[in-house]
């Protein structure tokens, strides 16, 4: 593979996971990784490619982010502003990061 390949899927991997507020701890814990696999994920000093289960989990947040900021755009269209508001849920499990308690609280709305 060539370094180009391996160095657009980490700055994919790396942007991807920003873009929808992730943390590396956030994608560790929810892809049952160590924080330092997801820095060598992401890292051009390791030729460690991201793994096709770490880019689908990305896809899949990436789309639910989508149709997130769709569904707000549609609630608050013409209005002159907006507030979002944030809730945790608190039947998911411990030590979920919030950004996922916050996706869950705004699909129960």
């Amino acid at each position: 593979m060539a370094k180009e390949d391996w160095s657009e899927a980490k700055a994919w991997m790396r942007a991807t996971r920003e873009r929808i507020g992730m943390t590396q701890h956030d994608a560790a814990v929810l892809a049952n990784l160590t924080v330092d696999m997801v820095k060598k994920y992401e890292s051009e000093k390791y030729r460690i490619q991201p793994s096709e289960r770490m880019r689908k989990m990305l896809e899949h947040y990436l789309a639910e982010h989508r149709r997130a900021v769709v569904a707000i755009v549609e609630r608050h269209r013409g209005d002159e502003r907006a507030v979002l508001s944030f809730s945790r849920v608190s039947d998911l499990p411990e030590g979920l990061p919030d950004w996922v308690r916050a996706e869950e609280s705004v699909k129960r709305l």
